[in-house]
């Protein structure tokens, strides 16, 4: 993938990553319940349209930076730990919110909601660390690109 598309697909990630904590805490802090006139269901499917794409576009940054999905694993054991971690972390984020989505729509806020949620926001807090590690990136990267004509 041409760097001037990583960029694109890195600012969007970025842009994903404030909506995503925000709506993360208010469906932790509010643990099922309403807020004011915004139904708990409609805050859920808020979280998921930020969530969904974020994840889209976690993939989309993995393909770029590692290849075919086949190479993802194999690629990951040779980063640092703080990126396999995040790996690891962002999968079984993916997994128990489509568990935690299926059980809250049909029965409501449970275990794996809470669960769902803790795991988030470690996955969040190692998302915003691995994009602080990288913020020279972000403020050279799309310069870099122009100058190797590698748009």
């Amino acid at each position: 993938m041409k760097r001037k598309a990583l960029y694109k697909i890195n600012v969007l990630l970025l842009a994903l990553l404030f909506p995503a904590l925000v709506s993360s805490i208010l469906q932790e802090f509010l643990r099922g319940t309403d807020l004011a006139f915004i139904s708990n269901n409609m805050l859920t499917v808020l979280h998921l349209i930020v969530c969904l794409p974020m994840f889209l576009f976690i993939g989309i940054h993995l393909f770029a930076n590692c290849g075919k999905i086949g190479q993802w694993f194999a690629k990951i054991k040779h980063q640092k730990p703080s990126t396999q971690w995040l790996f690891w972390l962002s999968l079984v984020t993916l997994f128990t919110g489509i568990a935690a989505t299926i059980t809250y729509f049909r029965i409501g806020h449970t275990g794996i909601v809470g669960i769902h949620g803790k795991i988030g926001f470690i996955t969040i807090a190692i998302m915003i660390w691995h994009t602080i590690k990288r913020i020279k990136w972000y403020k050279f990267g799309l310069k870099k690109s122009q100058n190797k004509n590698d748009l």
